[in-house]
């Protein structure tokens, strides 16, 4: 007891009583409490001054963006605005105000001026629609023929890259990091064309040891240079109009010695006045001129996903029952069939052209760039955005039906050496295939694949992926160019299939096939999907719900017994041999590729069951047949628990119909009437194949490297130089 009276009088005398402790509790509580709240006070107003630091620099670099443009004599360009929604999670900045471009209010109904927005298709940038008028002409310029070396164009970099190296995000001449520290570091300026950044503060410096001029990057040998390009003087009007006159006069003298020529092997074909023609206004000439020319470029075909659909693409070249030349309203309106060739075709496809390249060095290797936004995936507007960005808008081309690959052939046909990127399904490989055969190339160009379809079948077996997923995981489009300058040049066979009746007679113009024909159930699912999407294309929007789409189509078509009779419905010749039909079978498929319906390998090379076949080449100039039960049959081939029953292998192949059945190239259905089908080889085309995942893929890459270096050098010609091609790809396959 006497020692706890002895620290109790040791204790101070103002907590001498228990109940007088909570006093000072309270104090001390409320001054964390309120050196937190000045915490977050002196955060909040640190915020804030920063953001107003950024926007006064950015609105510095804004108004000093003309200095290197005027030093250098860099062309200005305007941005080419085009009409986008914008939705309330975008963190874009209005590249006139610098505000956000996101509506400020979190509830409430949005206005039209909130729904909307101006982004420029070329570079990305975006502004308020009452604010676009008064932006900077700080866009890319596309054609800069005249200057003798390509300089840096430094702009503000607007909107975030998704496609960029990791060692971009870094000064290009400091080498620190391009980041908005706080109250540190300088503003930042990227190259349109290299995408490197520098430092505002750092140009100056950067400037006089090289001179601002630009090298295009690390993708400079896929970037067609603008120093190249030339922009044609379309606007005079009285140049314009004397160029459709020209043609107007030109196409019409064809027409009519098409129409005499046609009048004397069909009697009673329809006749055309040729006085027709020269009755027109120069008016009426130029708007009868820009219909005829889409409908020459695209075979007055329906773009939908491929040229092999029930409308022929390939043109009624070779269609005689009435596709002759018509007479409608006293005006001209040609087909792309008999009434114009080839020669023609090319003079209106020269009309349109906006650009020509000029003088490209002996080692530029441009990539030529389509997209088809109606493909599978639905993504063509933001792909050709991202492109534009990487590349020079002028060799991106977006395919439709009023406009086709021969456009952009067109404006290539002079550049020695090129390669191709189809961002598309099937249908559109097939499409572009067409079209370069077409064009009659001395060295045709190879062609990449960017994923974008449904099945993307072709893709597959080029290693280039099944879809845009799979290209996101792996890097995005800054890997895709990195893969297609590095990829292999391979050989694809490719198929002529002729349709002719039981007298022999032709009924439709060919068809072409580059991965596979099926006649009977698979068929019929496609052409189900097919009229589907007609009916309802809104529900075609990405690849995932087209392949649920068509899992419930084929799940309705199990219990089907349509194809019941098959066997005793079709006759199958290779090589001049008939092969039987299985009686089980409803539905027989002709393969050219290893890859079906998304995936499916159809003859299975290591399939050891087989002795008497051989194994499966796109490029051996051999066609397999096989046979399925059914459309539960392709559902277990989807999933692995199947296999298709090989029936042959030849080169030459006849599928006769008794009776109508529905038939599918390449994906492509339609429903046939009796008829034989004839599939005879008709060329190869040369595409590229994703080097990483082959052992000697990079050497094969080197090698055609290498082979077209010695064409230029005229070491050897174009014709060797494709000989050797041909064997380098069946050695390495």
């Amino acid at each position: 007891m006497d020692e706890y009276r002895e620290n109790e009088v040791l204790l101070p005398s103002w907590i001498s009583n228990p109940s007088e402790m909570a006093e000072p509790r309270l104090f001390i509580i409320s001054c964390i409490i309120a050196g937190l709240i000045g915490i977050v006070t002196i955060a909040y107003t640190a915020f804030q001054w920063r953001r107003n630091i950024n926007l006064s620099w950015m609105k510095a670099i804004a108004r000093s963006k003309k200095n290197p443009k005027v030093r250098n004599k860099v062309p200005v360009a305007p941005h080419t605005w085009v009409l986008e929604s914008v939705s309330r999670g975008k963190s874009l900045k209005c590249c006139v105000c610098l505000k956000s471009m996101s509506p400020s209010q979190a509830l409430g109904p949005m206005v039209a001026s909130d729904s909307f927005i101006h982004r420029c298709s070329i570079c990305g940038a975006a502004a308020h629609l009452g604010c676009s008028s008064n932006a900077h002409k700080d866009c890319k310029c596309v054609a800069m023929i005249g200057y003798e070396h390509m300089m840096h164009q430094w702009a503000v970099r607007w909107t975030e890259v998704a496609d960029q190296a990791d060692e971009t995000s870094f000064c290009s001449y400091c080498e620190e990091p391009c980041s908005g520290s706080f109250l540190g570091g300088s503003p930042i300026w990227c190259c349109l064309w290299c995408q490197r950044l520098v430092h505002v503060d750092c140009h100056s410096s950067m400037y006089n040891e090289t001179g601002d001029i630009c090298d295009l990057g690390t993708f400079k040998r896929l970037i067609l240079s603008p120093i190249y390009v030339r922009e044609l003087n379309q606007s005079s009007p009285s140049g314009f109009l004397s160029s459709i006159s020209h043609g107007a006069n030109e196409i019409a003298s064809s027409v009519r010695a098409s129409i005499r020529s046609q009048s004397k092997k069909h009697k009673q074909g329809n006749e055309v006045s040729a006085d027709a023609g020269n009755t027109c206004s120069i008016g009426d000439l130029s708007t009868e001129i820009t219909a005829d020319a889409n409908q020459i470029m695209n075979g007055t075909h329906k773009m939908e996903e491929s040229c092999n659909g029930s409308v022929n693409m390939e043109g009624q070249d070779q269609r005689q029952d009435g596709d002759t030349v018509k007479k409608l309203d006293s005006k001209l309106s040609f087909k792309r069939s008999s009434s114009i060739n080839h020669k023609d075709e090319l003079q209106i496809v020269g009309m349109k052209q906006k650009f020509e390249l000029t003088d490209l060095p002996p080692d530029a290797r441009p990539l030529l760039v389509f997209i088809n936004k109606k493909s599978g995936a639905q993504r063509g507007d933001s792909l050709r955005l991202r492109l534009n960005i990487l590349l020079n808008p002028v060799q991106v081309f977006e395919l439709s039906s009023t406009q086709g690959p021969e456009v952009g052939l067109y404006l290539f046909r002079k550049v020695p050496h090129f390669r191709i990127l189809v961002c598309g399904g099937d249908g559109t490989v097939g499409w572009v295939l067409n079209a370069i055969d077409k064009q009659n190339f001395v060295s045709p160009p190879p062609v990449a694949i960017l994923p974008a379809g449904t099945g993307n079948d072709l893709a597959r077996v080029l290693s280039w992926g099944g879809g845009l997923g799979s290209v996101e995981r792996q890097g995005g489009l800054y890997t895709v160019l990195h893969h297609i300058e590095h990829a292999a040049v391979t050989i694809l066979d490719r198929w002529k299939i002729s349709i002719v009746n039981q007298q022999g007679k032709q009924i439709e113009s060919p068809k072409f096939m580059n991965n596979y024909l099926g006649v009977g159930c698979d068929a019929k699912v496609a052409l189900e999907i097919h009229n589907l999407r007609e009916e309802n294309p809104e529900k075609f929007y990405n690849q995932f719900m087209n392949k649920v789409l068509y899992a419930r189509e084929g799940a309705k078509s199990i219990m089907d017994r349509t194809f019941v009779d098959f066997p005793w419905q079709v006759r199958v010749e290779v090589d001049g041999v008939e092969v039987e039909v299985p009686e089980d079978a409803e539905g027989v498929l002709v393969a050219n590729i290893g890859s079906y319906m998304g995936g499916v390998d159809l003859w299975q090379n290591e399939d050891e069951t087989y002795d008497n076949f051989d194994p499966q080449s796109m490029h051996d100039k051999i066609l397999e047949v096989v046979s399925i039960s059914g459309t539960w049959h392709l559902g277990k081939l989807q999933v692995g628990l199947s296999r298709a029953r090989r029936l042959a292998q030849g080169q030459s192949i006849k599928i006769q119909l008794f009776v109508q059945l529905p038939v599918q190239i390449d994906g492509e259905p339609w429903l046939q009437q009796p008829c034989t089908l004839t599939i005879s080889h008709h060329g190869q085309a040369f595409m590229l194949k994703r080097a990483s995942e082959e052992p000697l893929g990079h050497a094969a890459a080197i090698i055609a490297d290498v082979l077209e270096n010695a064409e230029t050098s005229h070491v050897i010609n174009a014709s060797q130089k494709r000989a050797l091609l041909q064997e380098m790809a069946l050695k390495l396959s």
